[in-house]
């Protein structure tokens, strides 16, 4: 695998016309074998993102669209492979990063802050593979089929009873 990202798609920020640009991605049979690698899965058969940028603000970009593919994973039951299903929907807005003071952090601690925009350029292939990413279960299970923990239905010996017995018997010779 190279330092080359798997899929990428640059948009400028500043030519982005008022009403946004909608793109679609895809990827061929070599990005699906690396997707799979890299996150994890036993094959990805199909994929697809449909996303628009749009200018929202001054600096800001609103990013949305969906996220589609087919993958395979193994059960983490069963260790058997079986087909998965992913839509994921997109929204994420992305501005410039301010300086904060403390007092600032602690009052926004708990707001959705928006992601951070560096430089003029946004990679929509980058955001298309990080949604793929979170949409992956990662404790799949084959449908229909449960976890049950091993219950032992006759109490174990412990080990050291066998010891505890030699020295019982041990003093009563004694």
């Amino acid at each position: 695998m190279t330092d080359q990202p798997i899929l990428t798609h640059i948009i400028h920020v500043h030519q982005l016309p008022a009403g946004g640009e909608t793109i679609e991605i895809g990827a061929d049979e070599k990005a699906r074998k690396e997707m799979a690698q890299a996150y994890g899965v036993k094959e990805v058969t199909s994929f697809r993102a449909q996303l628009t940028a749009k200018p929202s603000g001054r600096d800001s970009v609103a990013v949305s669209g969906r996220i589609e593919a087919d993958i395979v994973q193994i059960c983490g039951v069963t260790l058997d492979p079986f087909p998965v299903r992913m839509e994921e929907d997109v929204n994420m807005l992305l501005a410039p990063p301010q300086e904060a003071s403390e007092e600032d952090e602690e009052a926004v601690e708990n707001l959705d802050l928006p992601d951070p925009l560096l430089g003029n350029t946004i990679d929509l292939g980058a955001i298309a593979l990080e949604f793929f990413a979170l949409g992956i279960d990662p404790y799949p299970r084959k449908p229909g089929i449960e976890f049950t923990d091993h219950v032992e239905s006759e109490e174990q010996e412990n080990p050291f009873a066998a010891l505890a017995k030699l020295r019982l018997d041990d003093q009563k010779k004694q």
